[in-house]
């Protein structure tokens, strides 16, 4: 509460809260998942697609790795076409 309040006295418009309130009594995600989202610190995550001025953190896992090495080895030729079939969903859905 008193980052998103200083953040707004600062004259922000808004804040991006992730995924934090999936972590709430109020949602229905596992508990299993829940429990590891507050006891996970920025070390169990990657940020990926920097590059992109479109950052997201995700748990740190073989997928996560692997994005976050094609985007630094890309550098400034870093383009979201060598990385969506990682990222796009497909393969989760179909798990």
């Amino acid at each position: 509460g008193k980052q998103i309040a200083a953040a707004l006295a600062l004259g922000a418009d808004g804040v991006n809260c992730g995924t934090r309130f999936c972590a709430t009594q109020e949602c229905n995600w596992p508990s299993s998942f829940k429990q590891r989202m507050v006891e996970a610190s920025e070390l169990d995550t990657v940020l990926m697609l920097r590059r992109l001025q479109n950052t997201c953190r995700v748990f740190r896992n073989k997928v996560a790795v692997e994005v976050e090495e094609i985007e630094s080895k890309a550098g400034d030729d870093f383009d979201f076409g060598m990385v969506v079939q990682l990222v796009n969903g497909k393969r989760g859905r179909e798990a």
